[in-house]
């Protein structure tokens, strides 16, 4: 054998030996093996012996492009049962830089639904005591007019004086003239009670006017904030885009990549429900500002029909022409009419704007408040399994992801603080709009009944003062009740509004403190979104 080719051979052998052992196929130690020289007899004839010809103890020299291609063989690593693979070093930094985004862009989605919240739904501390006190100064001062004349009615009915006519032989009854200015002076009560109650209602529709004016001008009115809010969904569904495709465009741990993937899941679940609580304030408002707004106008328009006819009967005792009875009959009839179908009537026209703004917000985006919800719990519980099956490893951004975990969980509780918040609002406003519904209808019942007596009274029996007076006093009477009945349930009303507030307060429940709690929730959470991987 030539020297080159026996240096060969022995090379090739080498190398195959190597790489049978590296892979696990060898079991038995190198020593057990026959030695390289007996092998070589077997298989070539002997060299001539000549100086060229190597003695077998002699070191062998390996070419190092065979030594290299040993080196590349891959190991088993016997903890993880997969190979090692090469990865993108910047892998762990671009997923954090996303992660980061997100959560600010989210963070930026909550404060935005916060602040949308507030001045798109202005409602400040006294408007609810100083609504109270024009229409109770309302109902008591037309309670008290009505008293006052049926007392003045009723000194004249009671101070009769009766005579015999001589042609005909008949006893004659003539009540007492009639005080006319006590007459005057009650329906005045009655006219300057109502035109109180009508600035009030008139002055708090301004002012809800105005406050959306000011909501307008900042982006918060329901059409900015609808865009606004539909250009941050399309930004996070991109940044979430982004980082699903990264996650798969790299090769890591299975664990790893299950862990990465559920979190990418609860953040899509953040995301949507966000939106969803972006989607809830929208609709609330939309309905809360309509069933307000048509109150203020019903109660501004019923005070507005009313005391036209108390300056009717003013002027008809003044003229000393009773006929005027009749209007001001109709006048006071329309205005009872109103008093119980205002209620009805804006609850009617809030429930159908909630209607009209959930079916355009399902059309554009779907309806899926109660799926987010599911999904979310869903994904946390599988975010929380996958983390525990990679804790054992103890990589520094799954660490991360857990900390994270925590703050997904802790900015889950402010905003379900914030939805029962809506919720506790939404069954309070049912609550006092049906106990107006039935306070309205007794006193809206009463005042019709007035009217229709004065409107008898006037048209039937203007000049009868026998007949028309017992019917007056009888109308004035019982829309009196339903006066003094009405001023009662708004002082109950407001105590009881006044008792809850307290309350609520205590507990931190009022919505300005919830709102502060979910602001400093979100500014907790941002100043940790930045924490190292």
């Amino acid at each position: 054998m030539a020297p080159g080719t026996g240096n060969l051979a022995l090379a090739t052998a080498f190398a195959t030996l190597v790489l049978f052992c590296q892979a696990g196929i060898c079991s038995e130690p190198a020593a057990d093996l026959p030695s390289f020289t007996e092998t070589e007899t077997q298989e070539f004839p002997e060299p001539p012996s000549d100086n060229q010809a190597k003695p077998p103890n002699q070191p062998v020299e390996i070419p190092s492009e065979v030594i290299e291609k040993a080196r590349q063989v891959p190991l088993i690593d016997d903890d993880e049962g997969i190979d090692e693979v090469p990865s993108d070093p910047d892998f762990e930094a671009k997923v954090h830089e996303l992660n980061r985004k997100i959560l600010q862009k989210e963070i930026e989605f909550a404060k935005f639904n916060v602040q949308f919240r507030r001045q798109a739904n202005v409602q400040g501390r006294w408007r609810g005591l100083r609504y109270f006190v024009s229409q109770e100064t309302n109902a008591v001062m037309t309670a008290s007019g009505l008293l006052g004349q049926v007392i003045a009615r009723e000194r004249s009915l009671a101070n009769t004086t009766r005579s015999v006519d001589k042609q005909t032989g008949r006893v004659v009854a003539r009540p007492r003239p009639l005080n006319r200015h006590a007459i005057e002076l009650a329906l005045c009560s009655q006219m300057i009670g109502q035109q109180i109650g009508s600035l009030g209602a008139l002055g708090e529709l301004g002012i809800n006017y105005y406050h959306s004016a000011q909501a307008k001008k900042n982006g918060y009115d329901r059409a900015s904030a609808l865009k606004k809010a539909a250009a941050m969904r399309q930004e996070l569904k991109a940044l979430l885009s982004e980082r699903e495709k990264l996650v798969d465009s790299v090769l890591m741990m299975p664990t790893q990549r299950e862990v990465l993937r559920w979190e990418g899941e609860v953040l899509k679940d953040i995301c949507n429900l966000t939106f969803d609580e972006y989607r809830h304030f929208h609709i609330s408002i939309a309905r809360f500002r309509t069933l307000q707004n048509s109150l203020y106008f019903g109660d501004f328009l019923k005070s507005s029909v009313g005391w036209p006819g108390n300056l009717l009967g003013i002027l008809g005792q003044a003229n000393r022409n009773p006929t005027l009875a009749g209007p001001n009959g109709i006048c006071v009839m329309t205005s009872g009419v109103l008093v119980a179908l205002n209620p009805i009537v804006s609850r009617g026209l809030g429930k159908l704007m909630e209607v009209k703004t959930r079916k355009k917000l399902n059309r554009e985006f779907g309806s899926t408040e109660k799926q987010d919800l599911d999904d979310f719990e869903k994904d946390t519980r599988q975010l929380k399994e996958a983390l525990m099956r990679h804790r054992q490893y103890g990589n520094a951004p799954m660490r991360a992801c857990e900390d994270r975990m925590a703050l997904y969980e802790t900015e889950d509780l402010s905003r379900q603080k914030a939805f029962e918040l809506g919720l506790r609002e939404i069954k309070a406003g049912q609550r006092t709009a049906t106990q107006n519904v039935a306070s309205a209808q007794i006193v809206g019942q009463t005042k019709i009944v007035n009217g229709i007596a004065l409107m008898i009274a006037g048209f039937r029996y203007p000049r009868n003062q026998r007949a028309n007076f017992p019917l007056t006093v009888n109308g004035q009477l019982t829309y009196m009740c339903g006066a003094y009945f009405g001023a009662a349930d708004n002082i109950r009303i407001q105590v009881q509004a006044e008792i809850a507030r307290r309350r609520l307060q205590r507990q931190r429940l009022l919505p300005n403190q919830v709102f502060a709690d979910r602001l400093k929730a979100l500014e907790e959470l941002e100043k940790r979104v930045n924490s190292p991987l």
